[in-house]
């Protein structure tokens, strides 16, 4: 059971990390618009994932992340919270992860930030780090999303 636990964990920072206008106020009615579809991550093998990405910026604070197939079918979904830390950057934090339709609560949650590059009603463009990293590490990713 731990393994399998270890390999979903592995499978989400994959998956997530393939995951400077200044953000006003009434900016963050944009982020919180709706759900975020993420450009196709590419895969090791050069190929586009079939796995659609949405994120969702609640605007109560909680966060949730759902990765669908192509017949639109949840196969994953992330859930936590998130905050704004800077006028151009927010933190957020996966506490739970669902496959299949049975939760798994995390130990320690995973945390990222996310670089507000440009937002507007259509497009959501971010550089994405882990907690642990530096914007200037070299493992910060650029991603851009389009309003689903």
């Amino acid at each position: 059971m731990k393994s399998k636990f270890i390999k979903i964990l592995i499978a989400i920072s994959v998956v997530i990390s393939s995951c400077n206008n200044e953000i006003q106020p009434v900016n963050n009615d944009l982020l919180t618009l709706s759900s975020w579809t993420a450009e196709p991550s590419i895969l090791l093998n050069g190929e586009k994932s079939k796995l659609m990405e949405n994120h969702i910026f609640h605007k109560n604070g909680t966060y949730t992340q759902q990765f669908t197939n192509p017949t639109g079918q949840v196969v994953m979904k992330t859930e936590g919270k998130w905050n704004w830390t800077e006028d151009n950057e927010i933190y957020y934090q996966i506490n739970s992860v669902n496959v299949k339709e049975t939760e798994h609560k995390l130990e320690k949650p995973l945390g990222y930030y996310l670089q507000i590059l440009e937002v507007s009603e259509i497009t959501l463009k971010t550089l994405r780090r882990s907690e642990g990293d530096a914007w200037d590490s070299g493992f910060a990713k650029e991603k851009i999303y389009t309003h689903s």
